[in-house]
């Protein structure tokens, strides 16, 4: 497996919209709208990111009220021999989701979210074509 970089970190929050204020004025970033994006038929979250590599998550469904550090996502260059890497080394998938031309799993390694992704775009945010700025 061909890790090209670590691509983003994401955090939980209660509320999507006051933690994307509250992140826009703090740190001086935009934050694009990803809307709900449904992982399983059980889990919705709802998702903001910005081209620097933080992404703030809320899960909809079932409502999670713990805020903090939720995961980190690493591109490869393949997602699929990545996919059959981590399955020789005993590590199953809890998720996969694509987004527009993003492609993503999900894997628990040490109480850790890891995420592996693969894109074909300059950045995430053009990878899943989001349209809504917030700042």
């Amino acid at each position: 497996m061909k890790i090209e970089k670590l691509d983003r970190v994401v955090i939980s929050v209660k509320n999507l919209a006051e933690a994307t204020r509250f992140f826009s004025d703090l740190l001086g970033i935009d934050f694009y709208d990803v809307g709900v994006v449904n992982l399983s038929k059980e889990v919705s979250i709802k998702v903001a990111i910005c081209p620097l590599g933080l992404e703030l998550l809320e899960q909809v469904t079932p409502p999670v009220k713990v805020e903090g550090l939720r995961s980190f996502h690493f591109k490869v260059s393949d997602l699929d021999e990545a996919k059959t890497e981590m399955e020789g080394k005993g590590f199953y998938p809890d998720s996969e989701v694509q987004l527009g031309r993003l492609k993503q799993v999900a894997y628990n390694v040490y109480g850790t979210r890891l995420l592996l992704i693969e894109y074909d775009a300059p950045d995430v945010v053009t990878a899943i074509r989001d349209t809504k700025l917030h700042r």
